[in-house]
């Protein structure tokens, strides 16, 4: 029993080199110090976390999102994993999973052991909540799809889903863009989620009346 609180300060110790080299964006160091970690103790949340705020530094908000959720969901207490993701999910426009994760995290104690995990764009989730826009992913996906760069966009829009699963305009012209393509089974699935996200949109509906005569052809 005397080797765990050794254990668990090398442990904390790797942490802070990470933070450290993250915010010089170092990612590749930053893995390696993950890897250190992970070889420790693979049952805590703080790799999951560190990964997420490397996958930033990659511009992988997808894969961020994917290891912030896994931090908290190893460790639900942590202040920081929760802001941390409040403020991801606002950023990338999932507005409803932002505002339940700020209001969760007003509830939460920081971390015990490791101070400085939020990073200063994950700081204030008003900051993010102001500062929303729309996503580079879905208006490149958006410009070729005008443009009848069918192959193209497809790239575009599905880094968009996988980050924002939910955005209705971005499965709506993704599965315009598979119709174009003839992957009709394809086409089918993103319209009709996007049908079911927005009920009352036009160009949705639209787009799987094309579908449905493409189809009868």
């Amino acid at each position: 029993m005397s080797d765990i609180p050794q254990v668990s300060d090398e442990y904390d110790a790797l942490a802070r080199e990470c933070l450290d080299l993250i915010r010089k964006k170092e990612s590749d160091a930053t893995i390696a110090k993950i890897e250190q970690m992970v070889a420790i103790d693979n049952s805590r949340a703080e790799a999951y976390y560190l990964l997420g705020l490397t996958s930033l530094i990659l511009d992988e908000k997808g894969r961020a999102v994917e290891y912030m959720e896994k931090a908290v969901e190893h460790d639900p207490e942590c202040f920081e994993y929760a802001e941390a993701l409040a403020n991801l999910y606002t950023q990338i426009g999932r507005l409803s999973e932002g505002l339940f994760y700020a209001k969760l995290s007003t509830t939460l104690m920081p971390h015990p052991t490791i101070d400085g995990l939020l990073p200063e764009e994950f700081s204030n989730y008003f900051v993010s909540l102001s500062s929303v826009t729309p996503s580079t992913n879905y208006l490149r996906g958006r410009s070729t799809y005008l443009a009848r760069k069918f192959s193209e966009c497809i790239s575009h829009f599905d880094r968009e889903l996988r980050i924002n699963p939910d955005h209705a305009d971005c499965r709506r012209d993704l599965g315009d863009a598979l119709r174009e393509l003839g992957s009709y089974s394809d086409s089918l699935g993103h319209l009709a989620k996007a049908a079911e996200l927005r009920p009352d949109d036009p160009e949705t509906r639209l787009a799987l009346g094309k579908l449905c005569y493409r189809i009868a052809e």
